[in-house]
């Protein structure tokens, strides 16, 4: 039987528009070890230069695919190599040095220092080369440290990376794109201080999100839905600021919620009912 080679898979493809729509069941016979799932996706890989994996044995069967191309095909190593550095991630690098795919371990290996290298904070993300600035790198050296969010490309700030800055205390929600902003953030965003209570969508301020709000800044009590008021947030307000107590339902004014206000400030005295 003829042997798949990478000149009739490449081709097979079809680059022509809609690539992937277009793309054929590869001619030939393959590997047993490689699905032709794998060939499919290593040949987008090559077109579109971008490739996503989803688990460990993805990644193992992508690899060997690259592996098999490069092998039969001296051609397209340049171009395979070049790619593989800007989409490298760690599950992809594990599975090269899991197979010990010669053309690919070096870069595999040089991912892998980078990459602990930003974690343990040895490394700044600028004395990274720019082919190895993955997307999984730049989310590593801002959960490390999240002032490395300036030397991040606007293009390349996910959602994640935003929230791993918010989180460390380094990003202001309003730095942050409108549709880049989730939950998470919004959450984040509060508890490290990041914004005011306000600043957050009324439909998005969760009750978590008020409790820890109001038990920062008393100030915040003003801005809790009327659906987020609990008795457990009425008496972290007034143990905040006992003058609170009037702004409370007096239906609401229990006797552990006017005690705790009282402690704070014997002039909220005046707003405890008589009864």
């Amino acid at each position: 039987p003829s042997v798949l080679s990478s000149e009739s898979l490449f081709y097979e493809a079809k680059f022509d528009s809609g690539i992937g729509s277009k793309l054929t069941e590869p001619q030939g016979v393959r590997p047993d070890n490689i699905s032709a799932a794998a060939f499919r996706k290593v040949l987008i890989y090559l077109h579109t230069k971008e490739i996503e994996v989803r688990s460990d044995a993805e990644a193992l069967d992508v690899v060997l695919a690259l592996d098999y191309l490069m092998v039969n095909d001296q051609r397209l190593f340049a171009e395979i190599a070049g790619v593989f550095k800007v989409n490298m991630t760690l599950n992809i690098a594990k599975a090269v040095c899991e197979k010990s795919v010669p053309k690919l371990r070096q870069i595999a290996g040089e991912y892998f220092l980078y990459y602990q290298g930003v974690c343990s904070g040895a490394l700044t993300l600028q004395q990274i080369p720019s082919e190895y600035r993955t997307n999984e790198l730049y989310l590593a050296a801002v959960s490390q440290n999240g002032c490395f969010l300036s030397d991040v490309p606007e293009d390349k700030r996910t959602a994640e990376i935003y929230l791993a800055a918010v989180s460390q205390g380094k990003c202001f929600l309003s730095d942050v794109p409108q549709g880049k902003r989730t939950p998470e953030i919004y959450l984040a965003a509060v508890s490290q201080k990041m914004c005011i209570l306000i600043e957050v969508p009324e439909d998005e301020r969760t009750s978590d999100m008020c409790l820890l709000a109001v038990s920062q800044d008393w100030s915040a009590f003003k801005d809790v839905p009327e659906d987020k008021k609990t008795e457990e947030l009425y008496l972290v307000a007034v143990s905040r600021n006992g003058l609170l107590l009037k702004d409370i339902p007096e239906d609401k004014r229990t006797a552990a919620i006017c005690l705790a206000a009282v402690s704070q400030n014997a002039y909220s005295l005046r707003y405890v009912p008589e009864d």
